[in-house]
């Protein structure tokens, strides 16, 4: 396919006031390389169009973020019709004008492909479930949306979550914090332990494992995973990102999720669960793919792996649905949700598709495990204030009853593939 360098489509740079000609990204003799397909005639349009509605302090930043951040990157582009891009190199700086323009991609740098085996569970996924609503009641009555409320108040004052921030790494101790103490106020005696997982930028991933007290005949070392992203990003990665519903409203489901869990005396049985807030989702699913490459090359098994991204916008106008996202994902894992859903939530799922890599789940699929994602509707009805400073708790739409239900779900799929044993409560939720 040709090529065309990003630089001779800015035509906007020829055009602008002097100021903006002197910044070298936008220069013709800046040695940065950027190379865009041909065929996206839409998106260098787009890209010229955006820079020249920057105010000048934007583009500063923006030169001053390209400058600082020159490490080689591979990148996959989603194409027009939603298949899988162009590939194209670029620099991690230079990944801010994607975002820019919002165009979706992955970062492919540290991907291999060369030895995925596609990895099934020693048993199948239960074509009945062994709960029903009745029987996790008081789990479901006691999620308590203030906590909830809270929680999000306290992580989306954070000025951004971007993973190369100081405030990115900030919001990730906080989380690490509150995540500790909730094992020590609710169920100290939860055998459970914390990882920050390490990656070359500040902000870290946070994985949560949850072993059985005793390990039974039963137990298999096959982890159940339930994981959301951490960060947050705006169109460009210097701005204000309070990133309420991408992806605030999945920790936060995760948080309640883990708090019913331990105020309720849940004990895993059959299956260890870990809860995964990964880091730099918005790097092109950078965090999540670290985390499934090293547990494919340890050999770790993964029973199943269960992502949340964006759980808590109903468009006004629309019914509220749970979006069971069909493509990328594992069919056997599918099926066995919707009779999660179809159980423990109070609406139904809607089947949808991305038609790309569009969240974390797909780090796993691509290294040979079985997952699945959720989201808060059909992708068509997607909140359209993300990656803006408009992704607040205040916008239209976002509901903190509609990330009640996909606590139910969580719960629901835990007690259910981790097994459960029910000890003596310490008290209801949080």
């Amino acid at each position: 396919m040709h090529l065309l360098p990003l630089l001779s489509l800015l035509s906007v740079a020829l055009a602008a006031p002097s100021p903006l000609q002197q910044l070298p990204f936008l220069s013709p003799s800046s040695s940065a390389s950027f190379n865009l397909p041909a065929s996206e005639s839409l998106l260098s349009s787009s890209i010229e169009s955006k820079l020249a509605q920057l105010p000048l302090d934007h583009l500063s930043q923006l030169q001053e973020h390209i400058s600082q951040w020159t490490e080689p990157r591979r990148i996959r582009l989603r194409a027009q019709d939603g298949s899988g891009g162009s590939i194209v190199d670029l620099t991690e700086g230079q990944k801010a004008l994607l975002s820019l323009v919002g165009l979706r991609y992955i970062d492919i740098t540290n991907e291999d492909d060369s030895h995925v085996v596609l990895t099934k569970p020693s048993t199948p996924y239960p074509s009945h479930l062994a709960h029903n609503a009745s029987s996790l009641s008081p789990l479901f009555e006691s999620i308590s949306l203030p906590s909830i409320k809270d929680f999000l108040k306290t992580f989306t004052g954070f000025r951004t979550r971007y993973y190369r921030s100081q405030t990115g790494r900030d919001s990730q101790l906080f989380l690490l914090n509150h995540l500790k103490e909730l094992h020590s106020s609710l169920n100290s005696k939860a055998k459970i332990t914390f990882r920050e997982f390490q990656h070359e930028w500040i902000q870290k991933s946070i994985i949560v494992r949850w072993e059985p007290a005793i390990k039974t005949q039963d137990y298999k070392d096959e982890v159940v995973i339930l994981s959301a992203h951490q960060d947050s990003t705006n169109s460009l990665p210097f701005l204000p990102a309070p990133g309420a519903d991408d992806d605030a409203s999945g920790t936060v489901t995760l948080i309640s999720t883990l708090t019913q869990l331990l105020s309720h005396g849940f004990n895993p049985v059959s299956n260890p669960i870990e809860f995964h807030f990964y880091s730099a989702e918005e790097g092109g699913l950078l965090g999540s793919g670290e985390i499934a490459k090293e547990y494919r090359s340890k050999r770790k098994e993964v029973k199943a792996m269960f992502h949340m991204d964006v759980v808590a916008y109903i468009k006004p106008g629309t019914k509220p649905v749970i979006g069971m996202i069909t493509d990328g994902t594992n069919h056997d894992l599918v099926q066995f949700m919707k009779l999660v859903v179809n159980e423990f939530a109070t609406i139904p799922y809607a089947e949808t598709e991305c038609g790309y890599s569009c969240s974390d789940y797909a780090s796993f699929t691509k290294n040979g495990y079985p997952s699945t994602c959720l989201a808060e509707g059909k992708f068509e009805d997607s909140n359209p204030n993300m990656h803006s400073t408009r992704d607040t708790m205040n916008a239209e739409g976002y509901s903190l009853e509609h990330i009640r239900e996909f606590v139910r779900v969580a719960i629901g799929y835990a007690v259910e593939l981790g097994g459960m044993k029910k000890e003596s409560s310490r008290g209801g939720g949080r």
